[in-house]
């Protein structure tokens, strides 16, 4: 009922109990609350664990863990992996119109504030610091220092990785970066005895990523 009144601006007839007649809520029911004023919904903010847990959406622990598009965990179809970023990754073609993903819960919203006209998955906005930064900036950077690393610069990986390093120090200072890595090297996107063997992930805090994004990009 708290949705529907701040959607419509008044208490619909059809959600309140009108058997006694001279109650209040017989008084006020169709009448503007706020003076005319109602509520859009423009998204709903929250991270991951909000929009499973309260929300009853999909878990990101399960293999097919995201209400916007099928990018899943089986390795057995690596177009489709989450966190494959390539140009030919099939999940970014594959987005979800609201009918699609109205359809994975059976056509029934998972939740009441799906009842509203317009509000589908098109108006959840994750949390940046756990989807972005710890999440796909984590892949993102990684990828691009394995990719330099061990493919486009000219040296030896570890002194291709110091000389990056270097680089990425010298914007700091140069900067005033407020957030800093303390050292970057091959461990800390990759297993060194075995570079290939995973997806690059650069580990580190979430103001530590998000701030190491300006010097990779320089």
């Amino acid at each position: 009922m708290v949705i529907s009144l701040a959607i419509h601006g008044c208490l619909a007839e059809s959600e309140l109990d009108l058997s006694g007649m001279g109650t209040r809520e017989s008084r006020v029911a169709g009448t503007p609350l706020a003076g005319g004023l109602s509520c859009v919904i423009w998204s709903i903010k929250g991270d991951l664990d909000f929009f499973a847990t309260s929300l009853h959406l999909r878990h990101y622990n399960a293999n097919n863990m995201c209400d916007m598009c099928p990018a899943n965990r089986d390795e057995t179809n690596r177009t489709m992996m989450y966190n494959n970023f390539s140009a030919d990754a099939a999940w970014k073609h594959n987005l979800y119109t609201a009918a699609e993903w109205r359809d994975i819960y059976g056509g029934v919203p998972p939740h009441p504030i799906f009842q509203v006209v317009g509000v589908s998955h098109h108006c959840l906005e994750p949390d940046e610091m756990h989807v972005m930064y710890v999440g796909t900036v984590q892949y993102m950077m990684g990828s691009v220092l394995h990719l330099l690393v061990f493919s486009k610069m000219c040296g030896t990986p570890v002194a291709d990785m110091l000389q990056v390093w270097s680089e990425i120090v010298s914007f700091y200072r140069a900067n005033s970066v407020a957030v800093q890595f303390s050292n970057i090297s091959i461990g800390s996107f990759c297993e060194e005895q075995k570079p290939h063997g995973h997806y690059p992930k650069l580990k580190g805090k979430g103001a530590e990523l998000r701030d190491v994004v300006a010097p990779m990009l320089s």
